[in-house]
Protein backbone atom coordinates (compact mmCIF):
# COMPACT_ATOMS: atom_id res chain seq x y z
CA UNK A 1 0.00 0.00 0.00
CA UNK A 2 1.60 3.50 -1.46
CA UNK A 3 0.38 6.54 1.27
CA UNK A 4 0.07 8.48 -2.53
CA UNK A 5 -2.78 6.90 -3.69
CA UNK A 6 -4.47 6.07 -0.25
CA UNK A 7 -4.33 9.86 0.43
CA UNK A 8 -5.70 10.76 -2.95
CA UNK A 9 -8.53 8.18 -3.00
CA UNK A 10 -9.56 9.85 0.74
CA UNK A 11 -9.14 13.46 -1.02
CA UNK A 12 -11.12 12.46 -4.10
CA UNK A 13 -13.10 9.54 -3.56
CA UNK A 14 -11.70 7.94 -6.86
CA UNK A 15 -9.32 5.23 -7.17
CA UNK A 16 -5.87 5.63 -8.65
CA UNK A 17 -2.35 3.73 -9.37
CA UNK A 18 0.39 3.69 -6.94
CA UNK A 19 2.30 6.79 -6.63
CA UNK A 20 -0.48 8.86 -8.43
CA UNK A 21 -2.15 11.84 -6.94
CA UNK A 22 -5.37 13.32 -7.93
CA UNK A 23 -5.55 11.99 -11.01
CA UNK A 24 -7.36 8.78 -11.67
CA UNK A 25 -5.98 5.34 -13.06
CA UNK A 26 -5.86 7.07 -16.76
CA UNK A 27 -3.76 10.50 -15.10
CA UNK A 28 -6.57 12.41 -15.74
CA UNK A 29 -6.88 14.77 -12.99
CA UNK A 30 -10.22 14.57 -10.63
CA UNK A 31 -11.23 17.42 -7.55
CA UNK A 32 -10.17 17.25 -4.12
CA UNK A 33 -11.88 17.76 -1.64
CA UNK A 34 -10.57 20.83 -0.86
CA UNK A 35 -10.53 22.14 -4.58
CA UNK A 36 -14.93 21.18 -4.32
CA UNK A 37 -15.24 23.28 -0.57
CA UNK A 38 -13.36 26.84 -2.30
CA UNK A 39 -15.71 25.86 -5.52
CA UNK A 40 -18.61 26.37 -2.86
CA UNK A 41 -16.84 29.67 -1.26
CA UNK A 42 -15.60 27.86 1.71
CA UNK A 43 -12.30 28.09 2.83
CA UNK A 44 -9.86 24.95 2.27
CA UNK A 45 -6.35 24.49 3.82
CA UNK A 46 -3.75 21.41 4.67
CA UNK A 47 -2.19 21.00 8.11
CA UNK A 48 1.22 18.34 8.47
CA UNK A 49 3.86 17.13 10.28
CA UNK A 50 5.36 16.45 7.46
CA UNK A 51 6.39 18.65 4.12
CA UNK A 52 3.16 19.66 2.49
CA UNK A 53 4.46 18.22 -0.60
CA UNK A 54 4.71 14.54 1.09
CA UNK A 55 2.75 12.13 -0.66
CA UNK A 56 0.01 12.65 2.09
CA UNK A 57 -0.58 16.16 2.34
CA UNK A 58 -0.07 16.62 -1.34
CA UNK A 59 -2.88 14.22 -2.51
CA UNK A 60 -5.41 17.23 -1.19
CA UNK A 61 -3.67 19.91 -3.26
CA UNK A 62 -2.17 18.41 -6.09
CA UNK A 63 -2.24 16.35 -9.20
CA UNK A 64 -0.07 14.31 -10.52
CA UNK A 65 0.79 10.31 -12.07
CA UNK A 66 4.34 10.41 -9.77
CA UNK A 67 4.71 11.33 -6.03
CA UNK A 68 8.09 11.99 -6.59
CA UNK A 69 7.78 14.44 -9.46
CA UNK A 70 8.42 18.03 -7.52
CA UNK A 71 8.39 20.60 -10.09
CA UNK A 72 4.54 19.13 -11.04
CA UNK A 73 3.68 19.07 -7.52
CA UNK A 74 4.90 22.74 -6.55
CA UNK A 75 2.81 24.20 -9.82
CA UNK A 76 -0.10 21.77 -8.98
CA UNK A 77 -0.08 23.14 -5.28
CA UNK A 78 0.16 26.83 -6.52
CA UNK A 79 -2.73 26.01 -9.24
CA UNK A 80 -4.92 24.92 -6.31
CA UNK A 81 -3.99 27.88 -4.23
CA UNK A 82 -5.63 26.33 -0.52
CA UNK A 83 -6.39 29.12 2.34
CA UNK A 84 -4.36 27.89 4.31
CA UNK A 85 -1.13 25.45 4.24
CA UNK A 86 1.70 24.29 7.30
CA UNK A 87 4.20 21.34 7.06
CA UNK A 88 7.57 20.95 8.70
CA UNK A 89 10.86 21.08 6.99
CA UNK A 90 10.26 23.69 4.62
CA UNK A 91 14.27 24.04 3.56
CA UNK A 92 13.83 20.69 1.94
CA UNK A 93 11.93 22.01 -1.08
CA UNK A 94 13.79 25.67 -0.92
Amino acid sequence: IDSANSASAYSTGVKTGVNMMGVDLYEQPVRTILEEAETCGKSGGIMSSVPILHATPAAFVTHTNYRKNGHQLADGFRETEPTWAMGTCEGVYQ
